[in-house]
Formats: C-alpha cells, structure tokens, sequence
C-alpha cells in the first residue's frame, strides 16, 4: 500500500548509547531531532540521518548491535556499534603552552592547569593576593577563585 508517512523506529537500543536524528524530507529541508517525514507522494524521497554517541565506555568486548526500521515496512537496518574511546587529540599535547598562560598543558581545546593554577586559560595562581589577573577568576569581588 501506498503511505504519506515514513517515520523511523529503534529496536534493542543499548542504554548507554545516544541516537540524534535528521529527517531531509520532501522539500529538501533537513529536520534536526525528528525521525519521521509525512504528506509524501509517489516519487517524494525522504532521508535520514543518524548520529550514535557513546555515554561511557564499556570493555573491548562489547558489541551491541540495534536495528533501524521504518514503521510499517519490512525493510531494516542493523547496526553494529565499535567503540572508540580514546580521545584522539590528546596525542597533540602542549605542556606548558602559551595558550594556557604557560601554567598548563593544552589537550583537546582545554588548558589542564598545573598544580596551583586556576582559570580556562591557567592565569590565576592560588594563594596569590594581589594578582594582576586574579579578579578575572573571581564570580564578583570577595568571592573565591574559581577553578575555570
């Protein structure tokens, strides 16, 4: 039979994983967070596209599989998930960088301070009183250092 309406449904869905969903519908016009496109005719094509993010990191092992299907259809997709969970900028790491005041290490767009030193950009050191930065890591004045 003919139908106006194809949405997409997730069978077996592994609780730690995420799935974002972009429908391009008839009129070309793409659709973030809706699976389904409707008041389709004859020759009107509809796609999807699927994103899977990973909320933690399981064993080596695990290979969790979920299906895509469109409601009413026989059609499917399976779909095998291989995690990759290292990060793979942290392998251009710059200690003692510039962009973080030169009290920290750079890694994957963030400064990771140096003991004692505080701020996004490691430009406030604990302990001292009368830095010349040290307002700029502060909520309002009187209030403690923030940690950035």
């Amino acid at each position: 039979s003919i139908r106006s309406k194809v949405e997409l449904s997730v069978w077996d869905q592994p609780e730690d994983i995420n799935l974002f969903f972009t429908a391009t519908c008839q009129d070309g016009v793409s659709y973030p967070g809706q699976r389904k496109c409707e008041g389709l005719k004859i020759g009107d094509t509809a796609s999807f596209e699927v994103s899977v993010e990973a909320r933690s990191c399981p064993g080596r092992r695990a290979q969790p599989v979920f299906t895509l299907r469109p409601v009413g259809f026989r059609d499917s997709l399976e779909v095998g998930v291989a995690y990759h969970c290292g990060c793979s900028c942290s392998t251009g790491l710059e200690p003692d960088s510039a962009r973080c005041s030169g009290n920290g290490t750079y890694v994957c767009g963030l400064c990771e301070c140096n003991p004692s030193y505080l701020g996004t950009r490691c430009e406030c050191q604990e302990g001292e009183s009368q830095s010349g930065h040290q307002n700029l890591c502060r909520e309002a004045e009187g209030k403690p250092l923030c940690s950035g």
